[in-house]
């Protein structure tokens, strides 16, 4: 979705066995680069090279350093393809209800809408878009999941990947991919209504999936990043210091618990509005809850949402399906809970 290069292929001797992807997650905090392998004629995947750092800043030259020595951790050879992502909220989504017509002359009506949707000139925007099946469509007519930006964000996202040493074949944003992982990991849950909410330093990203399909997506600007300024307002404390305190409850104090729990309030609210509005229109509530993301780690979060929500609240074990490497074990488990957008933008490209 939004970018396809036909860069140069991928050479490792294992592409002659089967099918070999490629997913760089560049987040706010930190980037997770994975490589995954699925022998021919299987549905199975393995994971088979890992690695993973914290981002100082997020500016072009941190993230391209970053890329550069991540790669120079793995297996993976310079100039492989890789599905990468953008942040999601430098993409536009909507979902738009067409006449029901064949995918060309589908794209080309889409291009007509977008000027509804843009505070921008047309001549600027790159789009692409998923046609979904929620089952309340009308009939004779079609509703597609519509992802919109500026052509500039995507080139600065290439080129940064490029000059890095890989070469960028699909770009994307993380809810449009995360329910890959999902429903590899869960594929029991396909016909409920599933919350995957992802809990990022700046961003809280909800997705609902029904029937492999992201019927609902919003960004809330909530996460750990706001914890940290309060702290660092109200208790003089460090990021790291904040960062480490997140994931042990002995260790918080009763106004570092205040804060947290302040944001946490925050972040109820939003949720609320936003599974109020998808059940208005889907004439059905949400089953189940999963969270992913650094935030997610907050000790007791599982619990504060199923007890606010009375729903089944669980953390999102991205690795749940996969097999992985034996040497790579201790490495890649300790970030099951932080994987899904990652392995979702491998599995983009094994489609």
């Amino acid at each position: 979705m939004l970018l396809n290069n036909k860069g140069k292929l991928m050479s490792d001797k294992m592409s002659k066995k089967g099918k070999i992807s490629v997913g760089l997650d560049i987040g706010c905090s930190s980037i997770k680069l994975v490589k995954l392998f699925q022998e021919k004629n299987s549905a199975k995947f393995q994971l088979t090279d890992f690695a993973f750092c914290m981002l100082a800043d997020d500016t072009p030259e941190a993230v391209k350093k970053s890329i550069s020595e991540l790669l120079k951790e793995t297996k993976i050879s310079s100039g492989t393809e890789v599905v990468a992502n953008i942040p999601n909220n430098s993409a536009i989504n909507r979902y738009v209800l067409m006449p029901k017509m064949s995918n060309e002359e589908l794209r080309k009506a889409v291009g007509f809408e977008l000027e509804k949707y843009i505070a921008f000139d047309v001549k600027d925007a790159i789009y692409d878009f998923n046609v979904l099946d929620d089952g309340l469509t009308k009939e004779g007519h079609l509703k597609i999941l519509l992802v919109i930006t500026k052509k500039e964000t995507v080139s600065e996202r290439a080129k940064i990947i490029e000059e890095a040493g890989l070469t960028p074949k699909v770009i994307t944003i993380d809810s449009v991919v995360v329910k890959n992982t999902f429903y590899l990991s869960y594929p029991d849950k396909k016909d409920k209504n599933v919350a995957i909410v992802d809990l990022g330093s700046k961003l809280c990203s909800i997705t609902v999936v029904k029937n492999s399909a992201s019927n609902f997506m919003r960004d809330i600007p909530i996460g750990t990043d706001n914890i940290v300024t309060l702290a660092k307002e109200k208790l003089s404390m460090d990021k790291k210091q904040v960062l480490d305190l997140i994931e042990k409850p002995e260790m918080q104090s009763k106004e570092f618990k205040d804060i947290a729990n302040s944001i946490l309030a925050n972040l109820l609210n939003e949720l609320y509005l936003s599974f109020d509005y998808y059940e208005t229109q889907f004439e059905s509530g949400i089953e189940e809850i999963f969270v992913t993301g650094g935030f997610s780690r907050f000790a007791g979060i599982n619990e504060f949402l199923s007890k606010n929500w009375g729903i089944p609240t669980s953390t999102f074990d991205a690795l749940k399906n996969i097999s992985v490497s034996p040497d790579l074990q201790q490495k890649v488990r300790p970030f099951a809970d932080v994987l899904a957008v990652s392995i979702g933008l491998a599995l983009e490209d094994t489609s």
